[in-house]
């Protein structure tokens, strides 16, 4: 099986699951950098939104970081 047939997590690789850290930094500027996930799973990218949004940290998927970062307005 491959990830195409969508049996496969593409994110997951065998040191944990391939995921970007987003928050607002305290001078108000919106900050991500990649991660790995062992013991959490990432969160949808509509929630991470309203997360960071209130001040929050988040932990989205690679892939849905971009979805983020455009919905927050980041250049």
């Amino acid at each position: 099986m491959d990830a195409q047939d969508g049996s496969v997590d593409p994110d997951m690789t065998p040191l944990g699951i391939a995921a970007a850290r987003i928050t607002r930094l305290r001078n108000g500027q919106i900050y991500a950098a990649h991660c790995l996930l062992r013991y959490q799973k990432p969160i949808k990218a509509d929630e991470a939104v309203d997360q960071v949004k209130a001040g929050k940290m988040v932990f989205v998927r690679r892939s849905d970081a971009h979805k983020v970062l455009d919905a927050l307005g980041v250049a």
